[in-house]
């Protein structure tokens, strides 16, 4: 990656970032699945991160780091305090590579797959606060107008992804839930999840990844998001086992929105609290989650065992919401 790095030494003072310039890289991933981009990062001569540059690997790669920058720029715009202290600024935008400012942290996401650190409740509490605190502030600052509850998603799920008897029941149910309730607007990240949560010194000190980002939309997109993250990984760090047949992610939706033990209480925690201080009712997550899921699964209908999956968690919610928190009455 040395072309990269004398790229950026070329432009270093134009851009006119406080900290040295690069001496050298080092490539994040060159999986086969992360085929849109590669993430670079641009390092100092004390090994510190000072800038990152994001290659895509295909046009699809190209169109992903567009709209990224579009949505960058957009938030930097409005002058929201929190967005400018901790998420990436554009630094150029080229034909297939999407620079930006570096931010201080580390992913809470290598936390989240450390040994044991999910079997301590204490620790899974303190994710939640941690991005609490963030998404609290991003829905302070951001706060708009309201507006009324847009379920097209559910139908479209129904058209493109499952046409399933029980779905149709269930996602009913959510557009009597949601018929006619309006919501005050926030700026929505859109991934919120712990690989985009950078932390320091306990805190959320950046956030980011915003090609899907949008400054005015619903946000319990993101209040939803983080859980079901949370949730989608147990597998892989064998909090939960998978069941033979079924999605590999499976077992850990339903450990934590069908289950009752810390990892199910962290969440409820994490939702109720966001939708108290947006003024939404509780009951409404009802609706939500299954919208949520529906709008998931239909970032991933080009990925046919990922929306498989997202229909797997859809039908294992309608056969047992009862068991759900979402589904609990609460004074």
């Amino acid at each position: 990656m040395t072309t990269l790095v004398e790229q950026a030494r070329a432009r270093w003072t134009a851009w006119g970032l406080p900290d040295r310039p690069p001496v050298s890289a080092l490539t994040l991933s060159m999986k086969k699945e992360a085929a849109k981009a590669t993430t670079v990062f641009l390092l100092d001569d004390r090994g510190a991160v000072v800038a990152v540059a994001k290659a895509a690997r295909s046009t699809a790669g190209s169109a992903v780091l567009r709209a990224e920058a579009d949505a960058a720029i957009d938030w930097q715009s409005h002058g929201w305090s929190l967005v400018q202290a901790t998420c990436p600024r554009v630094l150029a935008l080229d034909e297939d590579v999407l620079w930006l400012s570096a931010l201080p942290g580390r992913a809470m996401l290598v936390d989240y797959l450390s040994a044991r650190h999910l079997a301590r409740p204490r620790a899974v509490v303190a994710d939640f606060d941690r991005a609490a605190e963030w998404l609290d502030e991003l829905h302070e600052q951001t706060r708009g107008p309201d507006t009324e509850v847009d379920v097209t998603a559910l139908g479209e799920y129904l058209r493109e992804i499952a046409d399933d008897a029980l779905l149709t029941e269930l996602f009913g149910q959510a557009v009597a839930e949601l018929a006619g309730v309006r919501v005050g607007t926030t700026a929505v990240h859109g991934d919120f999840w712990m690989g985009n949560l950078l932390m320091c010194r306990g805190y959320v000190s950046g956030v980011v990844d915003l090609e899907l980002s949008s400054s005015t939309g619903l946000p319990m997109y993101d209040v939803v998001k983080l859980p079901l993250s949370y949730a989608l990984y147990l597998d892989t760090v064998g909090a939960v086992r998978s069941r033979p047949g079924s999605w590999s992610h499976l077992a850990g939706f339903e450990e934590v929105f069908l289950g009752n033990g810390h990892l199910a209480a962290a969440a409820e925690r994490f939702v109720r609290g966001r939708m108290v201080r947006l003024g939404i009712a509780p009951t409404l997550l009802r609706g939500f989650l299954p919208l949520v899921l529906a709008q998931q699964g239909l970032l991933q209908r080009d990925d046919p065992v990922a929306a498989d999956g997202y229909t797997q968690c859809l039908l294992s919610l309608a056969r047992h919401r009862s068991c759900s928190w979402a589904w609990r009455s609460t004074s």
